[in-house]
């Protein structure tokens, strides 16, 4: 089972709640250079495979970083409360789709991290989603 239909399903959830979410920019993979605005970045990190000897069956954990990035001039304080927002607003949007898709048995968000992030712009206010699903499949 590959993790790339469950990370594109990820952001295909991001992508179509754009506009309700007010979301300016939306990629596949991490950015080094932020457009001005609210940057979301879906980037998969790990599949990892598991053996199930008395069944043949083979647990596959995927993980992926959803990132938030608020990139634009205003007050600390706004950035912080829009960030912060935008994330807890992704994690119930997450939870509304936990098969991603039929890509996955289930998936959640693991964890948020609140911080900054450097990127070419500079230092800019961000969160790091932590999104993890479990699928399976029958081996031969």
């Amino acid at each position: 089972m590959d993790i790339l239909p469950w990370a594109l399903a990820l952001k295909a959830l991001v992508d179509t709640n754009q506009e309700t979410l007010k979301i300016d920019s939306i990629f596949y993979g991490d950015q080094d250079k932020l457009p001005d605005g609210v940057v979301v970045c879906v980037e998969p990190f790990v599949k990892r495979n598991s053996l199930y000897a008395a069944t043949w069956k083979l647990e596959h954990t995927f993980q992926a970083y959803v990132y938030v990035y608020i990139s634009r001039i205003q007050s600390p304080q706004q950035s912080r409360l829009e960030c912060d927002a935008l994330a807890e607003q992704l994690e119930a949007l997450i939870h509304t789709n936990r098969t991603m898709d039929n890509t996955s048995i289930a998936a959640w968000v693991e964890n948020i991290e609140f911080g900054y992030s450097t990127k070419d712009t500079g230092i800019v206010r961000s969160a790091r989603l932590v999104v993890e699903a479990r699928a399976e499949t029958q081996l031969a």
